[in-house]
């Protein structure tokens, strides 16, 4: 079999088994409906792509250009969260040991799993697609569909930047590292990075350079929108805005005719760059990548053998050798103060002195420094720094396979399910301890109570994920980007835990209430796992 012949059935493969799940026709449904709301009607009140107040007429160029966007900004994040388990599937499914004992070299089967991811996203940009040809034909403002006019734009601009992030999730899943929370977390900065440093070539670099920091194709989207629109209304734009864009009823959008980007050969050839750029990723993890050695079969001998007798041979137990059990005289019973210290236990064992000093340093600095500076910055930082225990809980037992030992104990969900919810909660206040008694100083009861909802929110969210999915990655996936774009970024109504001195009561009653459904999720979802 030549190599492409063997790339194209590790990719097959893994494409055909990720498709099969029903998680995969959820995510095409959600595809389907954000699609359809990234291109609001005229009157909703919201804005999705701009230019100032403005939009272009929704005919197919304006449409195209905007779910390239929309491709580039949303779906490179959501997207590597939703590919990047195609490895430890291998890994934790035994295929890995099957493939261990073929040729097959690290490099192909890397490029393998990256085009399979790559073909994933592919799936959800052809669902986009549709959606959008369908969209443009219900809003009916212009229902001529120019099919090139659609599906350029992501060709060009948004698929070099999807395979980059396949490529991306390949590394990340192979370095010991990056493999769990620490990499989910590292790359959502490295995509505001990402964007950030494609709008700051916008601004500050020359035309030459612009599609060498460019990755999502930003600039030069912009670049021609706001030359069209300086053209039509001559105003003066720096750049477009992506993302919700709320606007009054006085100030509705004016449109413009959008009739395409113009295409250039240099355009092209900066995204084939990143083509390239994809597949220098692969070659990066491939020495990384240890997943045949460690599962090589190395001749076991016994060192006594191998110095008293030459033959060096284990001696194995007769099969026929009667084995018997130790029998269980005395009723097992354990308390949940026990079970308790056993989680916490369990939830720490990974921890190193690093961690402790790290998580003390924030609690110290969060009771020393002016409280605004310790509000805004360092209490958001002390509640991300235990991702990785919270990571943990409700996926543990499948990680290490133990659910049909663990499952079969009658007391397991009276004991150890609000054991396990009560080690996150302890985690999480000591980690906040420090801002809660700046709070209580202060006198600030709006912030301790926020506090106190974001006490049992984090680990609540965690242990509902992690029993729902079985992985930690909605958990990490969700909760980073609802840490930045809330208590970070100061948005009040998405602040959770009191980061923001204008939260209100109402807003963390709220956040008060999805935690009670999500710990009754969480109870429902381990019952029906014991039951099953």
């Amino acid at each position: 079999m030549n190599k492409m012949a063997v790339l194209y059935h590790i990719a097959r493969a893994d494409f055909l088994e990720r498709i099969r799940r029903p998680s995969f026709f959820v995510v095409l449904v959600l595809s389907l409906y954000v699609g359809y709301l990234f291109v609001p009607e005229a009157d909703a009140g919201y804005l999705t792509v701009g230019i100032g107040d403005m939009r272009g007429i929704y005919n197919s160029a304006w449409i195209g250009i905007t779910y390239s966007l929309m491709c580039s900004t949303f779906l490179s994040v959501i997207g590597f969260y939703l590919i990047k388990n195609s490895v430890a599937r291998d890994r934790d499914t035994r295929v890995a040991q099957l493939l261990a004992s073929t040729r097959l070299t690290g490099f192909e089967y890397l490029l393998g799993k990256t085009l399979s991811n790559f073909s994933l996203l592919g799936a959800v940009v052809a669902t986009l697609m549709v959606t959008a040809i369908a969209t443009q034909l219900i809003r009916a403002e212009d229902t001529t569909i120019h099919l090139g006019q659609i599906v350029t734009p992501t060709l060009v601009m948004a698929l070099p930047l999807l395979l980059v992030i396949s490529a991306l999730a390949v590394l990340f899943e192979v370095t010991p590292l990056l493999r769990g929370a620490l990499g989910n977390v590292a790359y959502f900065f490295l995509w505001n990075l990402m964007l950030v440093l494609s709008l700051v070539t916008n601004e500050t670099e020359g035309h030459a350079m612009r599609g060498a920091n460019d990755l999502p194709g930003l600039t030069r989207i912009f670049e021609q929108l706001c030359r069209k629109v300086a053209e039509e209304t001559g105003q003066t734009f720096e750049r477009a805005s992506v993302g919700i864009q709320l606007i009054a009823d006085a100030e509705r959008p004016t449109t413009f005719l959008w009739n395409g980007m113009q295409w250039t050969p240099g355009m092209v050839f900066e995204r084939l760059i990143w083509v390239a750029f994809a597949v220098g990723i692969v070659l990066i993890a491939v020495p990384i990548f240890r997943r045949f050695e460690s599962l090589s079969i190395a001749p076991t001998v016994d060192k006594k053998k191998q110095n008293g007798d030459a033959e060096g041979i284990v001696a194995i137990p007769s099969s026929s050798e009667n084995r018997t059990l130790t029998p269980i005289r005395e009723r097992l019973h354990v308390g949940l103060v026990p079970m308790l210290r056993v989680e916490l236990w369990l939830a720490l064992r990974g921890a190193n002195r690093w961690w402790y000093l790290g998580m003390g340093v924030l609690v110290l600095v969060c009771l020393v420094t002016p409280l605004e500076v310790a509000r805004k910055f360092i209490f958001p930082i002390a509640w991300i720094w235990p991702m990785a225990i919270w990571s943990s809980m409700g996926t543990r037992e499948k990680k290490h396979a133990v659910e049909q030992v663990m499952f079969t104990n009658p007391h397991f969900l009276k004991c150890q399910f609000p054991a396990m919810w009560l080690s996150g909660l302890l985690v999480t206040a000591v980690a906040g301890s420090g801002m809660a008694i700046r709070f209580l100083i202060a006198g600030e009861m709006n912030s301790l109570f926020a506090w106190g909802v974001g006490l049992f929110f984090i680990p609540t969210f965690a242990l509902a994920a992690g029993v729902w999915t079985g992985r930690a990655l909605l958990f990490e996936a969700i909760y980073v980007a609802l840490w930045y774009i809330g208590p970070m970024n100061q948005v009040p109504f998405l602040d959770f835990m009191g980061a923001t001195s204008s939260v209100t009561p109402a807003i963390s009653i709220a956040f008060a209430i999805v935690t009670g459904i999500m710990l009754s999720a969480a109870w429902i979802g381990r019952r029906q796992q014991m039951s099953l």
